[in-house]
């Protein structure tokens, strides 16, 4: 039986790192690493006999769509251990056919296959045993992961995964160079197909559409209703559940909550904290040096579990070129409010109709933010 999530309230702690009004551009302050973020340390299970529990300890530190996690495993005999999706996690209306939580667990993958590298085991991963899911994820495996002692190679993109950040704050007034992105897209594999671009005119093309994307979100009342159930206001919330996205709004005082509860300004996409956060993301897209984007020449859930795994590589090796990257979802929603402007993104990108932009990052420079909190390893076990 799966650990209850909320067991581990009297024990996750976190900080704030986030601002509904965008985070400061200055470095991130010196703090102790509270449990909520210890993960992202040198955690026990990292150090564990167990090579898969061992691996399991770096795979957690995966992305995934609003920090949701969705990834739970079995371990069913010494040598095997078996992927499957947390259903709770879904998300109907933000990610509809389930394809950015397909990605997330795609990334969660190569992060093991890399960790068990490091480690001495080579892992051969065999993804949906039992068959690809339709529509929407259900209960069969994403993979089964068999791991062999001996015979690995290690990646040396693996020393950047405890440094990885998605950048949630506004990037530096520099450009990238084209060499830079280059080097980035020299770590993916043949499935997945990367472009990118500094081209400044394109770039704030990109930047205006993605913008006008978050806000059709922020209008559509399902979706942003779904968004806004993930957020986490304060210590007390991320400790009860170290999932979902921080929110600290130290700049909506009292006269712009006018004693309203802040989920129901910002469910409310009139309100002023609506207005505040829409204004932020606008912020975040105009400051985008470059973008880069990911397409597969299908949109199967293989395509969608490869995306995933490049999409780990190439963040890890924009970190070793001390880039930043923040992925922008929202113009990539399947849903139907989304689709003329995924068509003018598909079309601005230079994809076809066949092609499915699977991934769409701004690229630039900032100071490394605090780690995001997540759930610990034994959290994420399956137990019969």
């Amino acid at each position: 039986m799966r650990v209850d999530r909320r067991s581990f309230l009297a024990t996750v702690q976190a900080g704030v790192w986030a601002s509904l009004a965008g985070a400061s551009a200055g470095p991130v302050q010196a703090h102790n690493m509270t449990l909520a973020e210890r993960p992202w340390s040198a955690a026990p299970e990292a150090k564990s006999a167990d090579p898969r529990i061992r691996a399991t300890a770096f795979a957690i530190l995966a992305p995934s769509p609003f920090n949701t996690q969705p990834w739970l495993i079995e371990l069913p005999r010494d040598d095997m251990l078996t992927l499957r999706c947390d259903l709770t996690c879904r998300l109907p209306n933000s990610d509809p056919g389930d394809r950015m939580t397909t990605i997330s667990l795609g990334g969660f993958l190569e992060l093991l296959r890399m960790a068990a590298a490091e480690h001495g085991c080579r892992v051969d991963i065999a993804p949906f045993p039992l068959g690809e899911p339709g529509a929407q994820l259900d209960d069969r495996p994403i993979a089964s992961v068999k791991f062999i002692q001996g015979d690995a190679i290690r990646d040396p993109l693996f020393a950047q995964v405890l440094e990885r950040r998605t950048c949630k704050r506004p990037f530096e007034r520099k450009s990238v160079d084209a060499v830079l992105l280059h080097q980035i897209g020299a770590v993916v594999s043949g499935r997945v197909a990367l472009k990118s671009s500094n081209n400044p005119g394109l770039v704030n093309r990109i930047g205006t559409l993605a913008s006008q994307a978050f806000e059709v979100e922020k209008h559509t009342p399902r979706i942003n209703q779904e968004q806004v159930r993930l957020v986490r206001m304060g210590d007390e919330e991320v400790q009860a559940s170290p999932d979902g996205f921080e929110l600290n709004v130290p700049e909506v005082d009292a006269s712009v909550c006018g004693g309203r509860p802040i989920r129901s300004l910002l469910v409310d996409p009139d309100s002023l904290a609506s207005q505040l956060q829409i204004n932020r993301y606008r912020r975040l897209c105009d400051t985008a040096a470059a973008y880069l984007w990911l397409t597969t020449e299908g949109n199967t859930r293989l395509d969608q579990l490869q995306t995933g795994r490049d999409w780990v590589r190439i963040h890890l090796k924009a970190t070793e070129l001390g880039l930043s990257l923040e992925p922008q979802s929202p113009a990539l929603n399947d849903s139907s409010e989304m689709h003329v402007m995924f068509s003018l993104l598909r079309d601005m990108l230079g994809a076809h109709w066949g092609q499915r932009v699977q991934m769409l990052s701004r690229v630039g420079y900032a100071e490394q933010m605090a780690p995001t909190a997540r759930w610990p390893v034994e959290s994420r076990i399956l137990r019969s």
